[in-house]
């Protein structure tokens, strides 16, 4: 009896476990999501109230867009203006913000060592009306706003996600419980693998992503393969909406060799997630830059070497005025050569840095149909004018036109005859919900 009545008691213990867990998942998003859409942690005194979601949307647009998928279709967005400082924008465009947590450095420009660095500094950032002076005042009006909000009872919140009680925690210990807050939030965004392409993916057996340590140009390898073999034996299944053009542009797509319709979009861009994580100059910046001072002048740029001090305010800047001096190189700001795992084997520091120059985060294609405008600058409205714009940044790049261009550019051999395909391919990465994703594996297309 004894043994029995302690295993029933073991037993009770395993399930109470992952319901502690869940529960305390629930509360943590909870929170999250009250931090994320909450303007009290703005400046009282600037333009407007912003929040996260200003920006990053997690909602139906006002204007009529619908579902922007934690972007806000802007080219660049507006900041809050406080005190004497004029109306301004950002520098980029927003990112959307599904599965941030596989990255190992975070921003466009990889500025930051983990979301909770970078939530920290946006809390008390421009983005939501304050000044770089404003940063301790920032702080303390942080936790006198949260205990004060009368639609949201963040005490309770706090309390039943973390077990803190933010009236007896310090400003200081405040603002770092909502930043961490706000990074576990993000960290529960993920894309939900139900696009078109995975309809695809799951009807013809093709592996979601690399096997551990695997290459992506193995892996693509292995698809080519496949898919091969498959279309020898007329075996290939498409989802409703994955039309040939989009079969066409998925194999363009993972082509990794050859001499016509090369993508080379897997080294990079790899699934699941559709992105490496790490940074690569895709000559958008040199595009941007020769855009204002004619074709070539990115290459005349004068860019200095590792003993200089990084950031660099000149370069990392819009390069929209008349001034040759100022350029937005991304990465090139904030990279470690110690440290940084796009640092090729005996590579030295000079090397790197030249290497990336105008390097910027690789972002994941799901959903892109709800988040353009496309690139770090916001320039290409659709995914088309994106893509247009990639086969002619690899034309430049085959001629030897570009600046540290990313090697995977030069591998790459596409033509205009390729862009409707890649942008239909592109077009399948929109996620649906369940009931819809289920219709996808059950209605094929028919030629």
């Amino acid at each position: 009896m004894a043994c029995t009545r302690f295993a029933a008691f073991c037993t009770i213990l395993v399930v109470a476990a992952p319901l502690a867990a869940q529960r305390a998942t629930r509360a943590q998003r909870e929170l999250g999501e009250h931090l994320f859409a909450e303007t009290a942690l703005g400046n009282p005194g600037s333009s407007f109230q912003a929040a996260c979601d200003t920006c990053h949307k997690s909602g139906k647009d006002p204007r009529g867009r619908g579902e922007l998928y934690y972007s806000d279709g802007e080219e660049v967005s507006l900041l809050p203006a406080a005190g004497s400082r004029a109306q301004d924008t950002t520098l980029r465009n927003t990112p959307a913000l599904a599965d941030l947590e596989l990255g190992s450095r975070f921003g466009r420009d990889g500025r930051y060592a983990s979301l909770e660095e970078l939530l920290q500094d946006k809390l008390v950032s421009s983005h939501i009306g304050w000044k770089a002076a404003d940063r301790e005042r920032a702080i303390d009006l942080l936790q006198t706003n949260l205990l004060n909000e009368p639609n949201s009872d963040y005490e309770q919140l706090f309390r039943a996600a973390y077990r803190l009680d933010i009236e007896e925690l310090s400003p200081q210990g405040v603002y770092e419980a909502t930043a961490i807050a706000l990074a576990n939030y993000l960290r529960l965004i993920r894309s939900e693998l139900t696009s078109g392409w995975d309809a695809f993916a799951d009807m013809n057996r093709i592996p979601i992503g690399p096997a551990r340590d695997e290459a992506p140009k193995h892996y693509a390898g292995r698809i080519a393969g496949r898919i091969s073999n498959q279309e020898g034996r007329v075996l290939i299944k498409r989802p409703m909406g994955f039309g040939q053009d989009a079969y066409e542009g998925f194999k363009t797509f993972f082509r990794v060799d050859g001499d016509a319709s090369v993508g080379n979009c897997v080294s990079c861009h790899v699934p699941p997630s559709f992105t490496d994580n790490l940074f690569h100059n895709t000559g958008i910046s040199q595009a941007d830059y020769d855009s204002r001072h004619g074709d070539g002048a990115f290459n005349e740029l004068e860019v200095p070497g590792p003993d200089t001090t990084r950031p660099r305010p000149s370069l990392l800047a819009n390069p929209s005025s008349g001034d040759r001096n100022l350029a937005d190189l991304g990465y090139w700001n904030w990279v470690d050569p110690a440290t940084a795992p796009e640092r090729g084997e005996g590579e030295g520091a000079a090397d790197l840095l030249k290497r990336l120059v105008g390097a910027f985060r690789t972002p994941s294609l799901r959903n892109l149909a709800r988040t353009r405008p496309y690139m770090h600058n916001g320039a290409y409205d659709s995914i088309e004018d994106a893509v247009t714009e990639i086969v002619r940044i690899n034309q430049l790049a085959r001629d030897g036109k570009l600046r540290s261009i990313s090697p995977e550019y030069e591998v790459m051999k596409l033509s205009p005859g390729d862009i409707p395909h890649l942008t239909a391919f592109l077009e399948s990465m929109d996620e649906v919900d369940a009931d819809t994703f289920r219709e996808l594996l059950l209605n094929f297309e028919s030629d």
